[in-house]
């Protein structure tokens, strides 16, 4: 009797090991949800979006993107949620008491501060008119948090920043509570 419940048990190990790596459908239906989030700009010629899940205990990973372009000029809109997110979300999280911060060189300037109740960092390259716009979506613990980026070419930093406040913070926040 012991010889044949121990096959059964590393065959039921071997079922559920493949089940854990093996990808869901819902993975996909999570960040697929996400496109609705990256509406057209007037003026700008917008690429499909393009995502990416990933889900094994302890780590989740889900990516949205959409990109745009207007002549020279480039942006790329992503929603990052999950562990990958936590990166991000510390740069605009800086660790000062009231959460905001200020930084310029001839080179680049940075700033973290609270923009419509969400903290928000802006990271710019004076010489290549390119930067980045980070909004905190959600700060929770590990796999719990979600940021979005707007990166630019192109564009003066006010620019890149009135162009990220142009996406509906507030409903990429709902979205990605509803995915949780």
């Amino acid at each position: 009797m012991k010889k044949t419940i121990v096959p059964v048990i590393l065959m039921l190990v071997a079922v559920c090991l493949a089940q854990a790596l093996m990808p869901s459908p819902l993975c996909a239906e999570k960040y697929e949800k996400l496109y609705e989030l990256f509406g057209d700009i007037k003026g700008w010629k917008a690429k499909d979006p393009e995502g990416m899940a990933m889900e094994m205990p302890g780590m989740k990973m889900i990516q949205a993107t959409r990109t745009y372009s207007q002549g020279e000029q480039e942006l790329s809109a992503v929603i990052l949620i999950g562990n990958a997110a936590a990166a991000a979300g510390a740069l605009a999280s800086p660790g000062t008491a009231s959460g905001e911060m200020k930084f310029e060189s001839s080179e680049s300037k940075a700033e973290a501060r609270e923009i419509d109740g969400f903290m928000v960092h802006t990271l710019h390259d004076k010489k290549e008119k390119s930067g980045a716009v980070t909004v905190v979506l959600e700060m929770g613990e590990g796999q719990d948090q979600a940021v979005f980026m707007l990166s630019y070419e192109g564009l003066s930093d006010e620019e890149g920043l009135k162009l990220a406040q142009g996406f509906d913070w507030k409903k990429m926040k709902k979205m990605v509570k509803s995915l949780e």
